[in-house]
């Protein structure tokens, strides 16, 4: 089973300051802060379920991890090409809250994370 990571908001924080690139059209690079260097492959795929299965090759996500840093950049970086804003949240109800689309990125384990996904607005480009 799918480990889910438990300081959600620090990985978000760190994720901002990744640097993703895209090389395919699911497949994304995604530079490691602590190792320059060390580039992780991250792939992205979109369920009929409306679930988000996202991979990455860094050591967590290697180890039975989901929701990394690396996969979060990679979201992040997605819904800024769609004018969007993300915010992962633990569970649903934390999501719900904030009146927004709520998405489900899943680590095929019994608990997802959840993404609120909300238009972006001139605010967020300051």
């Amino acid at each position: 089973m799918a480990n889910k990571p438990v300081h959600l908001k620090r990985l978000q924080a760190r994720s901002k300051r990744l640097t993703v690139r895209r090389v395919a059209r699911d497949t994304y690079v995604c530079a490691s802060k602590t190792r320059p260097s060390l580039q992780h492959v991250v792939t992205v795929e979109w369920r009929p379920d409306h679930t988000i299965h996202a991979r990455c090759t860094c050591p967590w996500s290697v180890y039975g991890g989901f929701g990394c840093a690396h996969v979060m950049a990679v979201l992040r970086t997605i819904a800024d090409r769609q004018r969007k804003r993300i915010s992962f949240w633990a569970t649903p109800e934390e999501a719900e809250r904030q009146h927004h689309r709520v998405l489900r990125l899943t680590g095929d384990g019994w608990e997802d994370i959840y993404i609120s996904s909300r238009p972006a607005t001139r605010k967020d480009a300051a």
